[in-house]
């Protein structure tokens, strides 16, 4: 409505304005010939002028119709930016994670492994759910069974999700192993990281072999580790060393009872060299039946369970008698 007061008053003005030019005009008898007179001529001056000024007016008080806007941007297009990480990976791309540790859950006797705990599910090596574990019960319940017992084990997982195994770091010379130090070698990415702190190192020009867990003698979980029939006490190293780690002690398998069992280093070296063969393993059987246990030699068997795992699951070469062993007796 207001649009359309102030339209009007402006063709009123300028209506106005024309009348008064052609009375300008008539008064100074400047008539066309092809008018009658100079009222007619006023007239038609009149409505051609009003007619005029009014239609500009309209058209520039239009704002509808006024001149189209530009729908491009005066501005250059902005630089693509960067992913946070400073690379240049696809979009929606997720970087891999790294070589970390985890829990999972096996059953009660640590024969079978269910899956990796997250949060309060267990996951699965396909990366499904497959159940729930409750701490407090020690209970894994499957998602499509009944709750048994289950324990937590501390492993370490890849970038894929793999379970991996630790393994020693050697000398590829096979007439000495010489243990220069522990950790985990990635399934993913041929990655390799020591045991301390999973820190990335190079072991290039070394090789790896396995590493068989230990029991100890009343049945709980020793820190050390079976490296070709020797024994290393501590498995948790920082860094990947020069110098090769000194064994503790060495496995034997004691055919008479067959045992695989890792005795503490030299610990037959002081039965008398003179005696015969029977003799001194009367002497050896001695040491190992010794029943003050600060005085006995044994430190601990090896963990037949993981051993079954190795060669069986992980395809490791079985040994003679089952046993990772340096020596047999008898």
């Amino acid at each position: 409505m207001l649009r359309q007061l102030g339209q009007a008053m402006v063709e009123y003005t300028i209506v106005t304005a024309a009348f008064v030019t052609g009375l300008l005009v008539l008064n100074n008898g400047a008539c066309p010939a092809q008018y009658e007179d100079c009222i007619e001529y006023l007239l038609t001056t009149m409505h051609d002028n009003a007619d005029g000024y009014s239609n500009s007016i309209t058209a520039v008080q239009d704002y509808g119709k006024s001149f189209p806007v530009s729908t491009g941007s005066p501005w250059p297009d902005p630089p693509p930016v960067d992913p946070p990480d400073g690379g240049g990976g696809s979009p929606g791309e997720i970087p891999p994670s790294s070589i970390q540790q985890a829990t999972q859950i096996t059953s009660a006797d640590g024969g079978s492994s269910y899956g990796v705990l997250d949060g309060g599910n267990v996951v699965g090596p396909n990366g499904n759910i497959v159940g729930t574990y409750d701490a407090g019960t020690g209970e894994f319940t499957p998602t499509d069974g009944f709750p048994v017992g289950a324990v937590q084990e501390q492993v370490v997982q890849d970038e894929a999700g793999n379970i991996l195994e630790m393994q020693a770091v050697i000398d590829c010379d096979p007439e000495e192993v010489k243990v220069k130090g522990f950790g985990y070698r990635s399934k993913a990415s041929g990655k390799f990281v020591t045991s301390l702190s999973l820190s990335e190192a190079n072991i290039s020009g070394l090789c790896l072999a396995p590493a068989y867990e230990v029991t100890t003698l009343d049945g709980g979980v020793d820190g050390g580790r079976i490296v070709n029939g020797k024994y290393y006490a501590v498995s948790i190293t920082a860094t990947v060393s020069d110098d090769p780690i000194a064994p503790t002690g060495e496995v034997v398998y004691w055919s008479e009872y067959d045992e695989c069992v890792v005795m503490v280093a030299d610990w037959d070296t002081g039965i008398d060299p003179e005696l015969d063969e029977d003799e001194r393993y009367e002497e050896q059987k001695a040491l190992y039946n010794e029943p003050d246990s600060t005085m006995n030699p044994r430190l601990g068997k090896l963990n037949s369970l993981h051993y079954a795992e190795q060669t069986l699951v992980h395809d490791q070469p079985a040994w003679p008698n089952n046993c990772v062993s340096a020596r047999t007796l008898p």
